[in-house]
């Protein structure tokens, strides 16, 4: 489990230092490249590529200190965090989904869970590189429905780092095994051969990393 919380800790230092700072003061996002660049990619695509973006991730409080950046850029948002109860998070998605001067939604796999996301022209920003293809396809299965047709697919990558050496990774394995680092809680705890195979992945990561 230390092992796990270090690697999160490298996955979330990708989206923001400020994510591991407890302490962090309000406005120091300027020092997140990832969180300025969506607000450039929504400035670029907005009434262009699209007229919905949905910007999700792993963490709700990433998609915290993305707020301020937006706000700052003037783009309006609507976000969903996950502890709200399931009535208030559709009511906010159908606010997303009908406002067109709040086209950007933030919102975190947890809580999407439950709610209709499918919009025309609508965009699926990832914040982070997920660790294993199934996150992704359940993101896209959310926001596109069988007769979609060039849906903009936008994933943010440090340009350096952990990120990079996880996209290396995976461009070099037919899949990456099975473990929790996406949020599936099922499967904290693995044994035999499925916890050789991830520490396998794992140490060929830091290999790459180092």
């Amino acid at each position: 489990m230390q092992l796990k919380r270090t690697v999160q800790a490298l996955r979330r230092l990708a989206i923001s230092p400020q994510l591991l700072d407890d302490a962090a003061e309000p406005g120091r996002q300027a020092e997140a490249p990832k969180l300025l660049a969506v607000a450039a990619v929504a400035r670029e695509l907005q009434g262009k590529a699209l007229d919905r973006l949905w910007v999700c991730s792993q963490w709700d409080d990433a998609l915290a200190q993305l707020q301020p950046v937006l706000q700052s850029a003037g783009i309006a948002q609507v976000a969903i965090p996950a502890s709200l109860p399931l009535a208030q998070r559709r009511a906010l998605a159908e606010r997303w989904r009908q406002d067109a001067r709040a086209s950007v939604l933030l919102c975190s796999d947890a809580a999407a869970q439950g709610l209709d996301l499918q919009v025309p022209r609508c965009g699926l920003l990832n914040l982070e590189l997920a660790w294993g293809e199934a996150v992704l396809e359940e993101r896209l299965s959310r926001v596109a429905d069988e007769d979609s047709r060039g849906l903009p697919l936008i994933q943010l990558q440090a340009q350096s780092g952990f990120e990079a050496a996880l996209l290396q990774l995976q461009d070099t394995r037919e899949a990456m095994p099975a473990c929790s680092l996406d949020g599936d809680a099922g499967l904290q705890l693995l044994q035999g051969e499925a916890l050789a195979d991830y520490l396998s992945a794992l140490a060929a990561l830091l290999d790459l990393v180092a």
